[in-house]
């Protein structure tokens, strides 16, 4: 019997008036402050048996839960999904990205993005497919488990969807941000990441023919990048895309900037080029905390800064990006200590943009993030249903954060631009930050 079968057998037993959805509820609720507490579920549950009804239950289970937050806040916010009786642990052993399959559309024979793959993967199965589209409506559903995806890449020749604005959530403030699309997955297992909660993409996804796109990139001053549905750079070595993109953008959109977002240390592609002045590279920071417990086979938080030194001494600018921030037990030294760390490594006037953003996602995730990392102490925070639907820490313990953070910049480096990303005007005026987006623009040459 599993873990999660002994701990509905054992609610059952306890309390055997309890209809189906009640039953699921104080499972989860159990579950989830046995996790949180540390303490035995079973034993746990035992504790309340003393409760005459559901109500009574419930109320002292969400209390329990949710220490800190308002009963009738808690009750109406809290997202309690039926339990999985099945764990699919994320693989944490071996290789980051040893592929073992890799897949081509027609049309890719000759691209550099295949030939790079041979040479890097010789001992790779290679096998022409006659579209992604095609390929997927036909695999199997085991085809698709997340944990496999870094065993193949599919390297395809993309005709849409290459450049777009980025879907910035209903009732956040949007700061007019573009996507350049230049494939989907990634081999990094961050605890958090949204991308496991897609379903359709069974394998890193390369697509071949970037430079056709490259002209459809509007011109005029924008912001745009990479690095939403893949880390900008750790694949670099395969596509080639930043030399290509950052070539083309400092010939031919001298009036936009263009930011690379990674997590990994792969900035050989951009220091080959000439630097420009509106090519920016970005790092995704936490506290090394954070970091080796729930970013694994990331690189540190040194290896980071080291990086973008290195960029900046080669002419490039820099950005970073504070997100998600994640919020435990004094939280606010370790992330006060990272981000002086950050300025003191770093020349202020070579930084263009701060984001700060806070641990949010869809509902489907939560599930998603248990079966995945069983152990993992992601979820303990106050995370409940918030304006947008998705599930976030309190609006003033975000607030709170962000004010703490973005003060403390304010005051070391007046200079920096600093933006809350995926937040709503509320909590843009509880941080004491202006809820307006203004880029320089005008230090563009």
């Amino acid at each position: 019997m599993s873990f999660p079968e002994k701990l509905y057998f054992t609610v059952g037993r306890l309390f055997p008036r309890l209809g189906y959805n009640k039953k699921n509820q104080v499972v989860r609720l159990i579950y989830e402050i046995s996790l949180k507490e540390k303490i035995d579920p079973i034993n746990l549950a035992e504790s309340f048996t003393d409760q005459k009804n559901f109500k009574g239950l419930k109320k002292n289970l969400i209390e329990r839960r949710y220490p800190k937050v308002p009963y009738q806040e808690a009750l109406s916010k809290a997202y309690l999904p039926v339990l999985s009786k099945t764990k699919n642990p994320a693989r944490l052993d071996g290789a980051l990205f040893s592929p073992n399959k890799i897949y081509y559309e027609p049309g890719t024979e000759n691209s550099k993005v295949l030939k790079n793959t041979a040479r890097e993967y010789p001992s790779a199965e290679f096998i022409q497919i006659n579209s992604l589209k095609e390929f997927t409506q036909e695999a199997s559903e085991e085809f698709f488990d997340y944990n496999s995806r870094r065993d193949r890449i599919f390297i395809t020749k993309e005709s849409h969807d290459f450049f777009k604005r980025c879907p910035c959530t209903s009732g956040c403030l949007n700061c007019n941000y573009y996507i350049l699309n230049a494939g989907f997955g990634c081999p990094y297992e961050c605890e958090y990441c949204f991308l496991q909660g897609y379903s359709n993409a069974p394998g890193i996804i390369l697509h071949s023919n970037t430079e056709d796109f490259l002209g459809k990139i509007p011109k005029g001053q924008l912001r745009a990048g990479t690095g939403e549905f893949m880390d900008s750079l750790i694949l670099d070595n395969l596509t080639e895309d930043a030399g290509l993109i950052s070539a083309f953008i400092k010939e031919n959109r001298r009036n936009m900037f263009f930011e690379f977002k990674t997590k990994s240390v792969n900035i050989e592609g951009l220091l080959e080029n000439a630097p420009a002045d509106n090519i920016v590279v970005a790092w995704s920071l936490n506290p090394e905390k954070i970091i080796s417990r729930h970013e694994h086979y990331t690189t540190s938080l040194s290896e980071r800064l080291d990086a973008a030194l290195e960029s900046v001494k080669s002419g490039l600018r820099v950005a970073f990006h504070f997100d998600p921030i994640i919020l435990y037990e004094n939280w606010e030294e370790d992330y006060l200590e990272m981000a002086s760390l950050m300025l003191s490594r770093i020349p202020h006037d070579a930084i263009v943009w701060i984001s700060v953003g806070s641990f949010r996602f869809q509902r489907k995730l939560k599930p998603v993030i248990e079966t995945r990392f069983p152990s993992s102490e992601l979820l303990h925070g106050n995370l409940l249903l918030g304006f947008d639907g998705k599930l976030r820490y309190l609006q003033e313990e975000r607030a709170a954060a962000y004010k703490k953070l973005c003060d403390y910049i304010k005051k070391e480096a007046p200079g920096i631009s600093l933006y809350l990303c995926m937040e709503d005007p509320e909590t843009w005026r509880a941080s004491g930050l202006e809820s307006s987006f203004s880029w320089d623009y005008a230090s563009l040459g």
